[in-house]
């Protein structure tokens, strides 16, 4: 097949979309007891390439990781020491 037929081909095929539900993980619920907050990842593994990140996270509050978007909740007050 020639490049030009080749091309008018595919142009005539229709495109096949693949939907995949979008999956949501639940906050991970984390107490005044658990700071310094840090995230390494959802699975943990010093392989995965995910950095050790700490987050800063205010009173009764949430934070999303940069790095795998796990979103943490705090439930409590945050203790100036933090």
């Amino acid at each position: 097949m020639a490049a030009a037929e080749s091309a008018s081909h595919h142009a005539n095929c229709p495109i096949r979309t693949i939907s995949m539900p979008y999956q949501t993980q639940p906050p991970i619920v984390i107490t005044p007891a658990d700071l310094p907050l840090h995230c390494s990842g959802p699975t943990h593994e010093a392989w995965s390439g995910h950095p050790r990140v700490f987050l800063p996270i205010t009173s009764n509050g949430s934070i999303e990781c940069p790095y795998c978007g796990s979103i943490y909740q705090l439930n409590g007050e945050v203790d100036r020491h933090h």
